[in-house]
């Protein structure tokens, strides 16, 4: 892994954080862990930062599996769309896995941010 140095042009930036867990009250502590990495990125980079899994969770039942690979679909195409991917947290579960592979293909640089 390279280390990469946070750049000021990247305006939009995917969040990439943990939201599965094996209950309701475990995805909701992780959905709103997402919203707080939104608001600490974007207020120390100047950046808009954006976890789709925080607002997806919020009308797609993650434990149904078409739902779930919904989300996940919408959220690699967004991905496609940003500037760069933060990594946050010292977890990296199966979903963030595929963000970072597809960001990895996509070329888009990958700021890991341990919570």
């Amino acid at each position: 892994m390279i280390a990469i140095t946070w750049n000021d042009d990247w305006k939009k930036v995917y969040v990439c954080s943990p939201l599965s867990a094996p209950s309701k009250i475990g995805l909701e502590s992780n959905r709103k862990r997402a919203e707080e990495y939104m608001r600490q990125i974007s207020l120390r980079y100047n950046c808009r930062a954006v976890a789709p899994h925080a607002y997806m969770s919020l009308f797609l039942d993650d434990f149904d599996p078409a739902e779930r690979k919904l989300g996940i679909d919408f959220g690699l195409n967004f991905l496609a769309t940003c500037d760069a991917v933060v990594v946050c947290g010292k977890t990296i579960t199966r979903g963030m896995k595929m963000e970072i592979e597809t960001a990895d293909k996509l070329e888009k640089p990958i700021f890991y941010l341990n919570a």
